[in-house]
């Protein structure tokens, strides 16, 4: 039944829509995946499994390379992306000169400056014992850097609050591949928050973690609350962002922003004024 879903002729001319010449593969692999798992895929609704295979391919993601995953929830199939979707969907937007997110060991670990938003440590040595949190990165292509630290009781405490089986048995995905889930959870909280989000982004924001069915809304079933409006929360943030950059920004870093972008988030007055200051003050 799910290699009928999976390779049937409706199925490849959907994936072959997006994907070209690379859809026999992808189909392959996640049939593959499918068939190999261990974790009670192969008792999930064939729809629900085709639905997140076409939530992969409408995201252009190669299978089995941890980009993204289907996890079983019940009887049906969730599409999860990975962080390493992430950092695929954030590199093709080309605004980032750094991007990353790693859980941080305790032999690493000498501190975080909130103030600064500085993480303190030895990252040239591998980690070793307990993971104290996690940490995400980023230096966008015209100046504007961003670190978030995460304790390891914040994560847990999320995980516990988002996850209901994690939440009620300490089983589940959070349970057996928590190090992935947490560097994953701060890198999607960095890039919602602070990042440029690109259309495909927001799309994988909204698909997160839901269950796909054809023809219907993704349907959160893993999740106490649904997200906020995505698109709303992108824009806010991008713009309060792009303000703080122009404040403190140089003469050179104001000459690299798109002035498109400033007009879009209402903020050509604001750095008209910040370069006045700085041509005054250069007087």
């Amino acid at each position: 039944m799910i290699k009928s879903n999976l390779l049937g002729d409706a199925m490849q001319r959907r994936v072959e829509a997006i994907m070209g010449e690379n859809s026999p593969s992808f189909l392959n692999a996640c049939l593959h995946i499918v068939a190999t798992s261990n974790t009670g895929l192969a008792n999930c609704s064939p729809a629900s499994i085709q639905g997140a295979v076409l939530a992969a391919a409408s995201l252009r993601m190669p299978a089995g390379m941890g980009y993204w995953y289907i996890v079983p929830y019940g009887n049906d199939a969730q599409f999860q992306i990975g962080a390493y979707g992430l950092v695929q969907l954030a590199h093709r937007t080309k605004e980032y000169k750094f991007l990353n997110a790693i859980p941080v060991y305790q032999n690493q670990f000498e501190g975080f400056d909130y103030m600064e938003e500085k993480l303190y440590g030895n990252f040239t040595i591998e980690g070793e014992g307990e993971i104290v949190g996690y940490a995400a990165g980023m230096k966008l292509n015209y100046g504007f850097e961003k670190t978030i630290f995460w304790t390891a009781a914040k994560m847990e405490a999320h995980a516990r609050q988002y996850s209901k089986q994690y939440g009620k048995s300490g089983m589940g995905i959070w349970k057996t591949e928590k190090p992935k889930m947490g560097r994953k959870t701060v890198l999607k909280a960095l890039l919602g928050k602070w990042a440029p989000l690109s259309n495909e982004l927001v799309q994988a924001f909204n698909i997160d973690q839901t269950v796909i069915m054809d023809g219907k809304a993704p349907q959160y079933v893993d999740r106490q609350i649904a997200p906020a409006d995505v698109n709303a929360q992108a824009d806010a943030a991008e713009a309060k962002r792009l303000l703080a950059f122009i404040e403190s920004a140089t003469a050179e870093q104001l000459n690299a922003i798109d002035q498109e972008l400033l007009s879009v988030h209402g903020l050509l007055s604001a750095f008209d004024d910040r370069l006045l200051t700085i041509q005054t003050a250069a007087q």
